[in-house]
């Protein structure tokens, strides 16, 4: 286990090279000006040189690589192009929003998943199983930012329940929790119908294979049936499944965040991108794939503990 957890942090040393890279020349690359983004259309010539040197991005590109990795090795990202701020200490300041956001998420749509989609698989061909799959098939077509909009006509304008935007304060969880539910209903929902689906599937296939024939032949009870060695091994594909959902929900979180203009860092990106802000946009992106990294170890990690028959050569 030490040793999957070792290479697999190894590998995302690359990646994340990779993505700076990439990063870093596409976003020169497109045909955008921070200066004159900053200043408006209306500046002049020479205020628009010298805020291009005061940012350094007249250098050559090679000269701004060197000067932006050399800081990103000492662990500096550089300056907002937009605040002057630190980026760091601006993403330190939303980044708990949408951690927060992404885990109560996907502990919401596990939660309404995996219980709807074991009862839909006990329950093939019977009512409740069409039910189910309906809202499965709803869920997936919906877009997030559609059904945010949904909850807030009905929830925020036509029954004023839950707060219109924001994210509320930390120090007040009754506040932040009526801040929070909105945003985690819309993206959990959309997933929870991945999250059924796969429950379903699964269950209904481990169902039918051998072990389980032989198990049911000797007279085990339904519920151990249903509960050893069934569900146990159904979950493989569902906590994979799971792993892919939270990546998702980071970029619906972009969404997310702007249709409930809840701080954090997707709303944060799109701002960056807008205002043409190499820094903040680099760092922003790096994080994320730095969590979904992150995340697709933890997930390996969860497979070999739910199945120690499974291992990583």
């Amino acid at each position: 286990m030490t040793t999957l957890i070792l290479r697999r942090m190894l590998t995302i040393i690359p990646t994340l090279i990779g993505v700076v890279v990439v990063l870093f020349v596409v976003l020169r690359v497109l045909p955008s000006d921070p200066a004159a983004a900053i200043l408006g259309d209306h500046a002049t010539e020479t205020a628009l040189a010298n805020l291009r040197t005061r940012l350094g991005i007249d250098k050559p590109i090679h000269a701004q690589f060197f000067d932006y990795f050399s800081g990103l090795i000492r662990g500096d990202l550089g300056d907002s192009y937009r605040t002057g701020r630190p980026v760091v200490e601006m993403i330190a300041f939303v980044f708990p929003h949408t951690l927060l956001l992404a885990i109560a998420s996907v502990i919401f749509a596990s939660a309404v998943g995996i219980p709807l989609g074991i009862m839909s698989s006990q329950q093939r061909g019977k009512i409740a199983d069409h039910i189910v799959r309906v809202l499965s098939l709803f869920g997936i077509s919906v877009p997030v930012f559609y059904l945010g909009i949904l909850l807030l006509l009905l929830f925020v304008l036509r029954f004023p329940i839950f707060p219109l935007s924001g994210a509320g304060s930390l120090n007040s969880p009754l506040q932040y929790l009526m801040h929070l539910a909105l945003p985690v209903i819309a993206l959990g929902l959309t997933q929870s119908a991945l999250i059924m689906r796969m429950t379903r599937a699964s269950m209904l296939e481990v169902a039918e294979l051998d072990y389980v024939r032989t198990a049911r032949a000797k007279g085990v009870g339904r519920s151990a049936l249903l509960w050893r060695h069934i569900f146990r091994n159904a979950m493989l594909p569902v906590v994979t499944i799971i792993g892919l959902d939270f990546g998702a929900l980071l970029a619906g979180t972009v969404l997310t965040e702007s249709v409930f203009n809840r701080p954090g860092i997707g709303l944060m990106l799109v701002d960056a991108i807008r205002s043409r802000d190499y820094p903040l946009t680099q760092a922003l992106i790096l994080l994320l794939t730095l969590m979904i990294t992150v995340v697709n170890l933890i997930v390996d990690i969860l497979y070999s503990l739910i199945n120690p028959r499974i291992t990583y050569q």
